[in-house]
């Protein structure tokens, strides 16, 4: 275990290298999320993002968003949730004038299992998008998978692997909009801290021609304990 600990720090650290070595063909992603049991079956959730065009430099957007999750049967979980997010220039950090302001609540229905050690979710989503002067839907399913590398089960002093692919869809031309590809690990200290790290692709189609950039993102996850809940919430974003 110690050899693997070695070997998953080297990697950071050679990524690290890579994307600083090029920083302007990276971008950085960078999220905090929050949450805390409201009761056995319901979850409250805070997030922020803040992402940048080049390494930590050129930051160009933000979002803030809290989602309240409630624990079905049979592995499935529901979710209602709303954001605020904010474009800006892509040269600067956070230049105005801002190319989009966008109030946004959305539905989720999420269905979780295991296969052996890895934990699969599958993830739908509908988006209302209120824009100042426009609206649009948007339709979302992500495939994302967990795999713990030095236990049997997602938990405390636990280094893990995960990826997950989404696509993004509207009803609109095109129909298709987005793929999102993210690879990385991270590792779980305890229930009320996860650290994870990785590389993330995405690819937006266009009206007039499409655009792909690399991020390296990075999130901090944290559980704030409840004093009435037993604290058995692990670590996902609401990206």
């Amino acid at each position: 275990m110690v050899l693997l600990r070695i070997f998953i720090i080297c990697v950071c650290l050679l990524v690290n290298g890579i994307v600083t070595a090029q920083t302007k063909n990276f971008g950085s992603w960078n999220i905090i999320n929050l949450k805390t049991k409201l009761s056995k079956n319901s979850t409250l959730i805070f997030e922020g993002q803040l992402r940048s065009q080049s390494y930590f430099n050129d930051f160009f957007y933000h979002e803030y968003k809290s989602a309240i999750n409630f624990k079905l049967k049979n592995g499935f979980e529901l979710l209602l949730g709303v954001g605020q997010y904010t474009t800006y220039q892509f040269v600067g950090n956070f230049k105005g004038p801002t190319q989009n302001n966008e109030i946004r609540p959305w539905q989720q229905l999420t269905y979780k299992h295991t296969i052996g050690k890895l934990s699969v979710d599958h993830r739908l989503r509908a988006e209302q998008r209120f824009f100042d002067k426009d609206y649009r839907n948007r339709f979302r399913y992500r495939l994302n998978m967990v795999l713990p590398l030095n236990n049997t089960t997602m938990k405390e002093k636990t280094w893990y692997t995960t990826a997950f692919n989404e696509l993004f869809f509207n009803n609109e031309i095109p129909r298709f909009e987005r793929n999102r590809f993210f690879l990385g690990g991270g590792y779980e200290f305890s229930q009320l801290f996860t650290i994870q790290t990785g590389w993330l692709f995405q690819y937006d189609i266009g009206k007039q021609k499409d655009f792909a950039k690399h991020f390296m993102q990075t999130s901090l996850l944290f559980t704030i304990p409840s004093k009435k809940q037993k604290n058995t919430v692990h670590f996902e974003t609401l990206d």
